[in-house]
C-alpha cells in the first residue's frame, strides 16, 4: 500500500543526476552566449528537420514500449491480471502499427499523443486494481519526460501536467472507495514527486531547446562580421524561393567582392583587413531592408538577397551601396582606410530560377565588374 517507502533514496539519485545534467547545460549556454556575436534575427531549424529528429526517437521508444508492454503482458497473465495483460498487449499492437506509419505520417503529434494517452490508461487502471501498489504508480513517474521528450516543450508540459491531475484524482478516489481513509502522507509525497518531476523535466526539455537554438546560431552566423554564412545562404535561398513563388514577386541577389584587399592587407595588415570587411558589413545592414539578408560568403566576398524587388530597383540598391562604400573610409588606429567593392547582380527568375544558377550568373556579372575597371555595378 505504500508508494515511496524504499525509493526515496533512488529518487533522490535521479534528482541528483538531472540536475547536474541541467548545470551542464547552463555551462554550455554561458559558453555560447560568450562565443557569439550578437544577432538580430537568424534562421531556426525547419519543421521538417524537427519532425525527423522525433520520428528517430520516436522509433527507439516505440521498441522499447512494445517489448516492456510484451514482457509485462506476459507476467500479468502469469498473475492472474487478465485485463491489464490485454490492454499491455494493446499497447503492443499500437506501437506496432505506429513504428509501420512512424516515418510517413503527417499526423505525428496526434499518433505520439495517443500512445502517451493509452499508457497513462493503462497505468491508472493498474493503480485502480492494485489499491495504489509501489510497481503500478511508479510508472507514472515516467509520463512528464516521455511527454516532454515526444511532444515538445509547449505540449508535452500540458499533457503531463494533466496526467498528474489524472492520477492524483484517480489516488483520491481510490483512497476514498477501497482503502475507505485518506493517507494525507502518502498523497503529499506522490504530489511533491510527481510534481518535482514535471518541473525538472520541463526546465531540462526548456534548456535543451534553447542550446540546441543558440548552437544553430552559432552555426549560421560568420563570427568575425556577425553576417550570415555560406552555409546559411542555400537555406534562406530557398525559404525566399517558396515565398516569391507564392507571391510571383521577384528577388535579387548581389554579389560583392572588395577590390584589391590583398593590398589592404599588405599595407596595414590583417588587423585592418578584418576591420574593413567588419565595416563594410555594417554599411550593407544599413543598406538592408527587414526583410533583406546580407551574407558572408567568404574571404572579400560577400553577399545581399534583395527581397520583393526587381531589375530595375536593384541595380539602385547596389549603386546607393558602392557609393556608400567609396564615400565612408574605414578608421583603423586612427587611420582612415578608403577602399572600393564590385558587385554583381542577378534577378530571380529571369537569370536562374535556382540558387547555383542564379549565383553562377551574380559572379559572371560580378568578374565582369572587375574586368570593366573595378569600383562598378554590373546588372
Amino acid at each position: 500500500m505504500r508508494i515511496f517507502y524504499g525509493f526515496t533514496g533512488s529518487l533522490q539519485l535521479r534528482f541528483v543526476t538531472c540536475f547536474i545534467i541541467l548545470g551542464r547545460y547552463r555551462s554550455c549556454e554561458g559558453f555560447i552566449t560568450m562565443s557569439m556575436l550578437q544577432h538580430d534575427v537568424y534562421f531556426e531549424q525547419s519543421p521538417e528537420q524537427e519532425d525527423d529528429n522525433r520520428r528517430a526517437i520516436l522509433r527507439i521508444i516505440l521498441w522499447i514500449i512494445a517489448a516492456l508492454g510484451l514482457i509485462l503482458c506476459l507476467s500479468n497473465l502469469h498473475h492472474g491480471s487478465v485485463v491489464v495483460a490485454w490492454l499491455e498487449l494493446g499497447i503492443v499492437l499500437f506501437c506496432s502499427v505506429f513504428l509501420y506509419k512512424v516515418k510517413r505520417t503527417s499526423k505525428l503529434k496526434l499518433w505520439t499523443t495517443l500512445l502517451l494517452i493509452l499508457v497513462f490508461v493503462v497505468v491508472v487502471y493498474s493503480m485502480q486494481i492494485r489499491a495504489l501498489s509501489a510497481g503500478s504508480y511508479y510508472w507514472i513517474l515516467v509520463m512528464p519526460p516521455l511527454s516532454l521528450l515526444l511532444l515538445g516543450l509547449h505540449w508535452g508540459s500540458w499533457l503531463s501536467l494533466l496526467f498528474g491531475i489524472g492520477a492524483m484524482l484517480q489516488m483520491l478516489y481510490t483512497q476514498a472507495t477501497q482503502l475507505q481513509q485518506l493517507n494525507v502522507s502518502l498523497t503529499n509525497n506522490a504530489l511533491f514527486s510527481y510534481l518535482t518531476i514535471w518541473a525538472v523535466s520541463h526546465v531540462y526539455e526548456y534548456k535543451r531547446s534553447y542550446v540546441v537554438q543558440q548552437l544553430q546560431k552559432l552555426a549560421s552566423v560568420d563570427p568575425l562580421t556577425g553576417l550570415y554564412n555560406r552555409r546559411q545562404l542555400t537555406a534562406v535561398f530557398e525559404h525566399c524561393l517558396v515565398t516569391h513563388r507564392r507571391s510571383e514577386e521577384q528577388f535579387g541577389l548581389l554579389l560583392l567582392d572588395v577590390d584589391h584587399f590583398k593590398i589592404i592587407n599588405d599595407t596595414y595588415g590583417h588587423d585592418a583587413g578584418d576591420l574593413m570587411l567588419t565595416h563594410l558589413a555594417s554599411l550593407m545592414k544599413v543598406h538592408s531592408r527587414h526583410n533583406d539578408w546580407a551574407f558572408r560568403v567568404g574571404g572579400e566576398e560577400f553577399c545581399l538577397l534583395v527581397t520583393q524587388s526587381n531589375a530595375q530597383l536593384l541595380p539602385q540598391v547596389a549603386e546607393r551601396l558602392r557609393q556608400d562604400v567609396e564615400q565612408h573610409p574605414g578608421l583603423y588606429n586612427d587611420q582612415r582606410i578608403s577602399f572600393t567593392v564590385s558587385i554583381g547582380i542577378a534577378v530571380w527568375p529571369e537569370d536562374g530560377s535556382t540558387f547555383a544558377s542564379l549565383y553562377r550568373q551574380a559572379d559572371r556579372r560580378l568578374y565582369q565588374a572587375k574586368k570593366d575597371g573595378r569600383n562598378t555595378v554590373v546588372a
